[in-house]
């Protein structure tokens, strides 16, 4: 699976003593579109954007990594990365954590752990989820 390769790049690059190198260039929202032409600082940096920023997204694999706010704010052109057409893990059950504005989904797709944070920060809803026999089940807390 190629997201578990690059995944296992980065960690490898960052274990390494070329890390800090790296740090120093790490944050930034380019390259915004992936190419198997990326190289080093770009190619590490897509691949970290992608695993811990994405929130929108083309179907040819460019990010948008500007806009904060909920599924309410999908800039045109972009679909949330959940929902991009063609997407190679659709109908399989997918855990994330990082979009505290996403608010609440009840999909039997999606796992969303951590929307909000603390109390809800970031304006965001906090969530409670389990996953139980295979399947995902989550309610909204009343806080």
């Amino acid at each position: 699976d190629q997201t578990l390769e690059v995944a296992h790049e980065v960690h490898t690059m960052l274990q390494g003593s070329g890390r800090g190198d790296f740090l120093q260039s790490m944050y930034g929202n380019d390259p915004a579109q992936w190419s198997e032409q990326l190289h080093h600082h770009d190619r590490w940096r897509f691949i970290i954007n992608t695993l811990t920023r994405i929130r929108f997204c083309t179907p040819h694999s460019r990010l948008e990594l500007t806009t904060k706010e909920g599924l309410g704010s999908t800039p045109e052109g972009y679909w949330p990365w959940f929902d991009v057409p063609g997407r190679r893990t659709q109908g399989h059950p997918v855990a994330f954590g990082h979009w505290s504005t996403v608010g609440w989904l009840q999909r039997d797709d999606l796992f969303v752990g951590g929307a909000g944070g603390r109390s809800g920060q970031h304006g965001g809803e906090q969530n409670q989820c389990g996953i139980l026999q295979g399947q995902f089940h989550g309610r909204t807390p009343t806080c």
